[in-house]
Parts: structure tokens; sequence; C-alpha cells
């Protein structure tokens, strides 16, 4: 039940984009120029008396939310939850492991 209202939903909110004219290709092309998102500072030149254009700098917020965006589209972010199955003594690893190196260090 709750897949077929989320697929509902999805496909209500797709046809309402579509309607705005907000479509798939438009969006991945505004993420793919923000991947390149520069900036301009404006200041005032007290010397001249004007505001001056500060030349083009990378924009690195515009620029990481971008590769957000597109990395949640393409589903590429890293595993979240790990699950291991069989025996693993991992504290019995990290027991030894600390008795070796308390060993060597009084010994050194």
């Amino acid at each position: 039940m709750c897949q077929q209202a989320a697929d509902y939903a999805r496909k209500k909110v797709l046809n309402e984009c579509k309607s705005v004219g907000l479509t798939s290709r438009l969006t991945i092309r505004r993420i793919k120029e923000g991947l390149n998102a520069l900036e301009n500072k404006v200041f005032y030149d007290k010397d001249r008396g004007r505001c001056v254009v500060g030349p083009d700098m990378v924009n690195y917020a515009a620029r990481a939310k971008a590769i957000d965006q597109s990395i949640s589209i393409l589903e590429l972010q890293p595993a979240t939850k790990l699950e291991l199955s069989g025996n693993l003594n991992i504290y019995d690893k990290l027991k030894e492991a600390r008795e070796r190196a308390a060993r060597k260090h009084t010994t050194d």
C-alpha cells in the first residue's frame, strides 16, 4: 500500500513539473552548469570613486551543491549500512593487537 501511494505521489509531482516546463533534461542541464559555477564580487574603489567588479572566482558553495545533487541523481552515495555475515571475532583480534602493542611498547 505504501509503495502504491509513493508511486502515485511521484506521478503527480512529475505531471505538475511537466505542466510548468520543468523537465529532467532541464534540471540536469542546470546542475551541470552549477558544476562550473563562478562568482564576482563588486566593491567600491575609493580611489576611482566608483564600483568595480572583481575577477571571476570559483563559487565553491554552488559547485558543492551541484556535486551533491549529481551524486544523489546518479545514486553514487557510498553505502551507509554494512551488513556482515559469518562469525567475526573483531573484539578478540583487537584485544590481541593491543596486547602485542603493549608488549612491544614495554620492551622498547
